[in-house]
């Protein structure tokens, strides 16, 4: 037996290479290989090449002997017919590839061009941003007997390679390079630029583990509503992971795997948190400006835009809110901004601001929210006579209408007098001017009698107040004075001697006109002339019959409710994914202006008005034309605003005072009368707020000499971080 030991360690069975053994009978000779040897040719994939024993290591003798004892030998040189035959390694894929996913939504602003995911990471998170995911099992490796080891390396075509990757920040493609055996995506045209680095892929060389991060959000293909956060993988081909197996004497096999598909970026979308709701007094001139709140997510913000309304405005689409009578409807026009129309005017606008996520509602029109009262009740309205015109008074002596009367003529057309659909001034013709006789009774003319012919006017508000110039061109009430206003007037009549047919118009404030009839035989004793908003004047004409007319009653409409006017926004990303929410503005007619339990922007109007948050973080905006008090100022989250000449502040943006601007008495001992409540500073636009009496007083030239007393603060001490000036 020849044994081929490991050298240094002969004898040892663990270290036993090969053994040749021959059969002395027979010439048998049995190579048996233990270990592994190399071959001198490194081939890839493995041949199967052989090595052999070189010349004179092994020698076979035969010998031959007679049977008398005689011999013969022969050696042959046996080591270069013992050949060792090489096992190379071999790879192929398993089937089992792992994926590597990374979510935008955990995307910083540090990288992603000053954009915040929903949920920013301070550093890349495995899982989040960044997954390391071994790819070792997508390859099965047959190592041979020599022994291997498996090495990985990331490839693509060339450096600058286009992807279908899309940045979402700047719209533009994401092209690839290689260093060494890391993959960099980059915004293209800006290659090695470490800010516009898109993400990178790279691989342990000796483990397989790949590293997917990802810096910039991309867009995803699917545009969802809200967000599902659907993934994009790179096409197939541009990156390919090859894993090459290697043994010990340089035979290798290699097997390739296109990553591309198994990498794969996962969309954040947008989300609505909430607004802050408007409160604003019902005074045309008057805006409120407030917060929207929401995520646009790592593809950032898109656009953000009405839903719901009309973008034609030409085909508005219906509200059942009414301003000056008329219903209001709204479209958007081609900048984004809401119109309100009534009539054909601008009622209200609002404007949307991406910039600063707010939005502007603006009154031009006050909204109609009337709610009725009584100014006199039936039976209390008196008069006098005989005169060229009467002011009736209720029993408190108050003025509530200012009543003429007339004969016709026959110049008098009734008909077309009765036609009028709108104020025009051209129903005097025919018309003669008679005393009024009026008395607890009733009212007539000249014989205290309404008799066929006879034509009356009942006047309200101020003479001359209709929008179309009420001159009174048909009749003269010099000295008139301001009555009352009304928009349902009530009239009792008692016929005389059967019955009586009276036609009437009411013309109201806004210039239009209803024509109506009344008949003693089927109405009963009450005529009720109700206006389109508030009354102007009443005319009543005695078609036959003969009555006394007695003004029993009038209903005034004030303009003292509220009315809600809601808005509903959407929100698109970058890469077309969609959310909406909603805010409303309150406009209200109230003394008392009201907010909600959330957040609230309260906006005072031009009188004096109370102010109540009714919780949440709430900013009370107020302004110098009157004197307001906030019932339930909060200092850990309230603020109070006031709008100061020479400021110039984008929209809803506000600064807050400086130390120097406020004080208060308890600090300074002393109140607003005296010199130290003024000056701290030399600034201007200065407040002082009286812990005792807890009003709130403004200078602007900051010297006290034209102090205003701007508020009383029922509950809490402000600060100067809680007063705004814009």
């Amino acid at each position: 037996t020849i044994s081929g030991y490991v050298t240094g360690h002969e004898n040892d069975a663990a270290w036993l290479v090969f053994t040749l053994t021959v059969n002395t009978a027979t010439g048998d000779v049995t190579l048996t290989q233990d270990r592994a040897v190399h071959e001198n040719t490194a081939s890839s994939p493995d041949t199967g090449e052989g090595i052999s024993l070189t010349g004179g290591l092994v020698t076979l003798t035969a010998t031959v002997t007679d049977k008398d004892g005689d011999s013969a030998a022969q050696n042959l040189d046996l080591s270069s017919h013992v050949t060792f035959h090489d096992d190379g390694p071999s790879i192929k894929l398993s089937g089992t590839v792992a994926s590597l996913n990374t979510y935008e939504a955990y995307l910083s602003a540090s990288t992603n061009a000053g954009i915040n995911g929903s949920t920013p990471d301070a550093v890349p998170t495995q899982g989040h941003t960044l997954d390391k995911e071994s790819f070792a099992g997508a390859f099965t490796v047959v190592t041979g007997a020599d022994g291997a080891t498996t090495a990985y390396a990331l490839t693509i075509a060339n450096n600058g390679i286009a992807t279908n990757l899309i940045d979402s920040a700047s719209g533009l493609g994401v092209v690839l390079d290689q260093t060494g055996n890391t993959i960099s995506g980059y915004v293209t045209g800006h290659e090695n630029q470490a800010a516009w680095l898109v993400f990178t892929l790279t691989v342990n060389t000796a483990t397989g583990d790949v590293t997917l991060t990802q810096d910039r959000a991309v867009h995803e293909n699917i545009a969802s509503s809200p967000d599902t956060g659907e993934g994009i993988s790179l096409t197939s081909g541009l990156v390919t992971l090859t894993a090459t197996v290697t043994d010990k004497d340089g035979d290798s096999a290699s097997q390739k795997l296109d990553l591309s598909s198994h990498v794969t970026f996962h969309d954040d979308g947008p989300s609505w948190t909430s607004a802050e709701h408007g409160v604003l007094a019902n005074q045309a001139g008057f805006s409120v400006t407030g917060d929207l709140q929401f995520i646009t997510g790592a593809d950032g913000l898109a656009s953000l835009y009405f839903t719901g309304v009309s973008l034609d405005p030409l085909h508005p689409t219906a509200t059942t809110i009414q301003a000056g009578g008329f219903a209001v409807s709204e479209y958007v026009d081609a900048s984004g901004v809401l119109h309100g129309v009534a009539n054909g005017s601008d009622v209200f606008t609002v404007t949307l601001d991406p910039t600063t996520s707010t939005y502007s509602f603006d009154l031009f029109h006050t909204l109609d929210a009337y709610s009725e009262q009584n100014v006199s009740s039936a039976g209390s309205v008196s008069g006098a006579g005989p005169a060229s015109f009467a002011v009736l008074s209720d029993t408190g002596g108050n003025p509530v209408t200012v009543l003429t009367g007339y004969h016709t003529t026959g110049a008098f057309n009734a008909a077309s007098w009765f036609s009028e659909t709108h104020d025009s001034l051209t129903n005097a013709s025919g018309l003669t001017q008679a005393q009024i006789n009026a008395s607890s009774s009733g009212e007539g003319v000249s014989s205290n009698n309404f008799n066929a012919g006879d034509f009356m006017r009942f006047d309200f508000g101020a003479v001359g107040d209709n929008s179309n110039g009420d001159t009174w061109t048909y009749g003269t009430a010099t000295g008139a004075p301001s009555v009352a206003t009304g928009n349902q007037i009530t009239f009792t009549i008692n016929a005389i001697g059967g019955p009586t047919t009276i036609e009437y118009l009411v013309h109201s404030v806004d210039g239009t006109v209803t024509s109506h009839v009344y008949n003693s035989a089927t109405d009963g004793t009450t005529l009720t002339a109700i206006g389109h908003g508030n009354i102007d004047y009443v005319e009543l004409y005695d078609a036959s019959g003969k009555s006394k007319i007695l003004l029993s009653g009038i209903a005034e409409l004030v303009n003292n409710g509220q009315t809600d006017v809601p808005f509903t926004v959407g929100v698109t990303d970058g890469d077309g994914d969609t959310t909406s929410g909603s805010f409303d503005v309150n406009v209200t007619g109230a003394t008392t202006l009201t907010g909600t339990a959330g957040n609230d922007v309260i906006v005072a109007g031009a009188t004096a008005e109370t102010l109540t948050g009714n919780g949440g973080s709430d900013k009370f905006v107020l302004n110098l034309s009157a004197h307001f008090t906030i019932s339930d100022f909060n200092s850990s989250g309230d603020l109070v605003l006031l709008d100061v000449a020479g400021l110039t502040l984008p929209s809803g943006s506000s600064n807050a005072l400086t130390a120097g601007q406020f004080t208060t008495s308890a600090a300074t001992g002393a109140d607003q009368t005296a010199a130290s409540a003024w000056n701290e500073s030399n600034s201007t636009n200065k407040f002082f707020f009286n812990n005792t009496t807890h009003e709130l007083w403004y200078s602007a030239n900051g010297t006290g000499s034209d102090k205003v007393d701007l508020a009383h603060l029922s509950t809490g001490v402000p600060a100067a971080a809680n007063i705004h000036i814009y």
